[in-house]
């Protein structure tokens, strides 16, 4: 790590976390005392060809078994600024880019490890219907945040039955999300893939119908 104080300011020009598989999770950015006694952050991050556990075990048993798989890349640069997460939230502008294959995916454990990290009383009172693991093909997305609301036109979760395709928005300071999501079969898939760019942009027809 190589991380510097100059005028209120911490700067972290490179932080390397070595994963077992030898790989590197680069991280730098900075932090900044303003003088109306706010923290302003600012982090950018990569990691390629890491296992999901490896990234998680950073904070501990806190999303143990939530995921699993090979993360073939992991890009975030955000910077928000606040004296609480709830003014973070408010502030958080940036983009995050991730591709996962090969895994799964326990949403039980997922919501559980957030409610823990960020103390949301309303996840940790959610009641979870599904505790099991489920395996997935591939799960990737290119999502931009402005001002706390995090809006995507490529996220893709495909397990071994199904690929769903979804665009919108969601807002992380109200929890609340607007999208358009579509589900086909993958044997479906195989007879009008070449006609249906589902990889894509969802478009919804003028009855607001889609895919």
């Amino acid at each position: 790590a190589k991380i510097r104080f100059k005028n209120k300011t911490f700067l972290v020009d490179k932080i390397n976390l070595i994963t077992p598989n030898k790989n590197l999770i680069k991280t730098r950015g900075m932090l900044t005392f303003t003088d109306a006694g706010k923290l302003k952050v600012k982090k950018i991050m990569r990691a390629e060809n890491i296992e999901a556990e490896d990234y998680l075990e950073k904070f501990g048993d806190t999303f143990h078994k939530g995921l699993t798989g090979k993360v073939k890349l992991l890009h975030a640069d955000l910077e928000a600024e606040g004296r609480n997460l709830e003014e973070f939230a408010q502030t958080l502008n940036g983009k995050v880019s991730f591709n996962l294959i090969s895994g799964t995916v326990n949403t039980a454990k997922l919501k559980q490890g957030a409610a823990i990290l960020f103390g949301d009383g309303d996840l940790k009172s959610t009641k979870q219907k599904n505790s099991k693991a489920t395996p997935y093909k591939n799960i990737s997305g290119d999502f931009t945040v402005k001002n706390g609301i995090a809006k995507t036109e490529s996220y893709l979760y495909e397990t071994p039955e199904t690929r769903t395709s979804l665009v919108g928005t969601f807002d992380l300071i109200h929890k609340k999300m607007k999208t358009v999501v579509g589900v086909a079969p993958l044997a479906a898939l195989d007879k009008f893939l070449p006609q249906i760019p589902l990889l894509g942009k969802i478009i919804p027809g003028g009855d607001e119908k889609s895919l």
